[in-house]
């Protein structure tokens, strides 16, 4: 369970969720629980929603992409501003890999005599560390989460521990990074296009971290694994905390490459053939090749979360269960792919969350999107 005791709760009326991904944009208009249109509701609720895909270029590099994301984020800005008349001030801008580099530390706070767990001794502690973190990054660098990820109280886990009084505390810190270009670009961008007062950056760790350890409160340990076009996101959560966020540069988009490489066909032939064989297949042949095309990328993939769990779980633990996010095109993919490895995979779509958020009938549920509103939703109601 994360811990936000620093924040001002707030119900706005609405606001703005932008999903900056390696490989696509994704915008939405969102009213949060008790204050849709004026009516009381428990669950927030989008209204409008969008998604605009990068080109899938041979070979990726900063400038080419730092472009591509400028152009498709300044797309999903537009069809926001055309399609909604909701009134709002803040927008928040959820970053995956590459546009973010995150810490985690933990920090231990022991006296002879037992002393009270205040907000006032959290903060100087976060405050402290987070800087110590800061120093540690490379000076281009904006800091945009300092967040408490996990408390302990004399060694047991606490979700109320103000007030309480104790020998030693013992707290997780995550922290999160953005390029200062990247942020001026960002936020130039969504000022010259939509009315916003206030600009909020996220990282995907956390919000998955704090969305789906409320969802899966009784699972204190699980992977969660969101596959981008260009890199996937591992967080891995041991004893309900945060043990490990890492990215590997193994997406959809290098399996893409690779079958359009080896059939010397164009993208977006090999992007059908890999969904069609992510859905069942046409044939045993069809079927045959995919996977020697992609075998090589596959493995790689494989070896990145070997290599992670071992080094981060004690004791030669293994992953029990792992939550895997993916385009429906190529989710059950890589569910198969790991499922030799970690037996209890489950791939995630939309329908995961249908019953935390509401969304007009037009609209078919994003999940990357719903997992952010669900995160906000907690934050500010």
């Amino acid at each position: 369970m994360a811990f936000s005791f620093f924040s001002n709760k707030q119900n706005s009326q609405s606001r703005i969720v932008i999903d900056i991904a390696s490989g696509s944009i994704g915008g939405a208009v969102v009213f949060l629980s008790g204050a849709v249109n004026g009516k009381t509701t428990s669950r927030p609720k989008i209204e409008y929603q969008t998604r605009i895909s990068l080109p899938i270029r041979a070979k990726i590099d900063s400038v080419s992409l730092m472009s591509d994301t400028k152009q498709a984020l300044e797309k999903v800005l537009g069809e926001i501003r055309k399609n909604s008349k909701a009134k709002f001030t803040e927008v928040d801008v959820v970053c995956s890999s590459p546009w973010f580099s995150a810490r985690t530390r933990g920090v231990s706070y022991e006296k002879t005599e037992a002393f009270f767990v205040t907000e006032k001794l959290i903060r100087e502690i976060t405050v402290k560390e987070s800087a110590k973190m800061k120093s540690e990054m490379d000076a281009g660098v904006l800091s945009i989460e300092e967040r408490i990820a996990h408390i302990r109280l004399n060694g047991y886990e606490s979700q109320n521990p103000l007030g309480k009084k104790v020998k030693r505390l013992d707290l997780l810190l995550f922290a999160s990074f953005i390029p200062k270009d990247f942020a001026e670009q960002t936020t130039h961008s969504i000022e010259a296009i939509l009315p916003a007062k206030r600009i909020i950056f996220h990282s995907l760790p956390f919000v998955s971290f704090h969305t789906f350890s409320r969802i899966w409160h009784t699972e204190k340990q699980f992977a969660f694994m969101h596959i981008g076009a260009e890199l996937s996101e591992f967080l891995l959560v041991d004893g309900g905390a945060i043990a490990e966020t890492l990215s590997f540069p193994v997406g959809v988009n290098h399996l893409v490459r690779s079958i359009a490489a080896s059939q010397d066909v164009s993208k977006e032939l090999a992007a059908t053939s890999l969904a069609t064989y992510s859905r069942g297949g046409a044939d045993a042949a069809f079927n045959k090749r995919i996977e020697t095309d992609t075998s090589s990328i596959k493995e790689e993939w494989l070896a990145y979360i070997d290599q992670v769990v071992r080094e981060s779980l004690p004791d030669h633990h293994s992953v029990q269960k792992m939550y895997i996010s993916a385009d429906s095109d190529t989710g059950p993919f890589w569910t198969q792919a790991v499922h030799p490895h970690i037996q209890n995979a489950v791939s995630l779509d939309a329908t995961t969350l249908e019953s935390f958020v509401e969304h007009s009938p037009a609209i078919k549920l994003d999940l990357s999107l719903a997992v952010a509103v669900l995160y906000f939703n907690n934050l500010h109601t």
